[in-house]
């Protein structure tokens, strides 16, 4: 649960950052980010915190994801020759693929700033 926790939060962290008006919320995603970053023991714990902050801030999903956005897993679109990108640390769940008629440029890490790096599998 940690890896999707920080997976999701590595994909919404600007949205979570721009529509959420709580300076406490944007302290603890620092907070989550600097103990990621760390590998630190109690990143469960501050990502636990934060889910409650959002949900109690009105996001009834907190970083449980988007009941209807479903999961993002490897292999589920473009067959073989799907592209698929992951955490380059391996520290979450993240995995992105580009969209067709979408931007093509790898997103970065929230936690150290590395692109994702391509997955062939």
């Amino acid at each position: 649960m940690v890896q999707r926790r920080l997976a999701e939060l590595c994909q919404r962290k600007t949205e979570i950052s721009s529509s959420v008006e709580s300076e406490e919320i944007g302290r603890q995603v620092d907070r989550v980010l600097t103990a990621a970053a760390g590998g630190h023991a109690d990143l469960g714990d501050l990502l636990e915190a934060l889910h409650g902050m959002l949900q109690e801030a009105g996001a009834a999903s907190g970083l449980d994801g988007d009941s209807e956005r479903g999961p993002s897993l490897p292999g589920t679109g473009g067959g073989p020759e799907e592209t698929l990108y992951l955490c380059p640390s391996r520290r979450c769940a993240m995995m992105w693929t580009p969209s067709e008629g979408g931007s093509i440029e790898v997103p970065l890490c929230a936690v150290d700033s590395k692109r994702l790096f391509y997955y062939r599998g």
